[in-house]
């Protein structure tokens, strides 16, 4: 996530637009992951609800941001985990 950061701010100017596509793609599939395996357990409706919202939220994200936004909501969700 920091790598994906740092090339949409301008910080690692060694990195090309694609390194940009690529790194968000990674972390939107670790998110992906990890949703995936909550969505194995055993959830009430509630949290079923907002990890399929979260799931869908994380493949229409475009940038940093909103993935932390997902991650956020998240661990809110997990709490009880």
């Amino acid at each position: 996530m920091t790598t994906l950061i740092e090339i949409e701010e301008g910080k690692d100017l060694s990195k090309l637009v694609s390194s940009n596509v690529k790194q968000l793609e990674k972390v939107k599939g670790y998110i992906a992951k990890a949703i995936g395996k909550f969505l194995k357990m055993k959830l009430d409706k509630k949290e079923k609800f907002e990890f399929l919202a979260m799931k869908s939220d994380t493949e229409k994200a475009t940038c940093s941001t909103d993935l932390i936004a997902v991650i956020e909501r998240g661990l809110i969700i997990t709490d009880r985990f």
